[in-house]
C-alpha cells in the first residue's frame, strides 16, 4: 500500500482544549498526524495522530505525548456534549483503550451548575514513570469552547477520510 500525506485545514499542533485558571494553564492538542497512513487504512479505521498535553503551574512547565486516541475523543466529544446538554450530575471521561489508566481526564457537571475538570497523564517520552495531576473549578463557558473545538476537529477529520469511524 502507498502511504499517503494528509492535507488537512487545521493549524497544528490543534488545541482541542485550553484551561487557564488561577495561575494554571492546562492544554490538551492534537499534535499531528501519524506518518504511514494509507487509503486503506484511512478508510477502513480513519486517520490516526498523535496528542500531547501541556501543563504550567505550581512549579511545573511541561509538554508531552500521551496515550489518546481519536477514537478515545470522539467518545469524550460525545459525552461531554451529552453532560453539558443535561447539567445535573453530568460526566465525561477521557481515558485511554485498556487497563492501564496512563490518561484521564474528567469533566463532571453539579447539580448546582457547577462543572470540575481533574486530570491524570504520564508521560509517554518517560516510560509513564512521570506525569501529572491537576484540579480545576470552570466556568461552563470553558466547556462551549471545548465542545466547539472538538466538532472543529471532528469536522475535518470527516471531510479529510469521508466518514466517521475512528480508531
Amino acid at each position: 500500500m502507498k502511504e499517503i500525506i494528509i492535507n488537512s485545514r487545521l493549524e497544528l499542533p490543534y488545541r482541542l482544549i485550553d484551561i487557564e485558571e488561577w495561575g494554571e494553564r492546562f492544554i490538551f492538542q492534537f499534535k499531528k498526524f501519524d506518518d504511514g497512513q494509507t487509503d486503506y487504512s484511512v478508510s477502513t479505521t480513519g486517520v490516526t495522530g498523535k496528542f500531547g498535553i501541556v501543563y504550567i503551574g505550581k512549579g511545573m512547565n511541561c509538554e508531552f505525548d500521551c496515550d489518546i486516541t481519536i477514537g478515545n475523543v470522539r467518545d469524550f466529544a460525545v459525552a461531554l456534549e451529552n453532560a453539558y446538554d443535561n447539567m445535573n450530575d453530568g460526566k465525561a471521561v477521557l481515558a485511554n483503550y485498556g487497563s492501564l489508566n496512563r490518561s484521564n481526564l474528567s469533566v463532571v457537571f453539579g447539580k448546582r451548575g457547577n462543572c470540575k475538570m481533574t486530570g491524570n497523564f504520564l508521560n509517554e517520552d518517560n516510560f509513564y514513570k512521570s506525569g501529572i495531576s491537576f484540579s480545576f473549578s470552570l466556568d461552563q463557558t470553558y466547556i462551549q469552547d471545548i465542545i466547539k473545538n472538538m466538532d472543529d476537529f471532528f469536522e475535518e477529520l470527516y471531510r479529510i477520510q469521508g466518514h466517521n469511524s475512528y480508531y
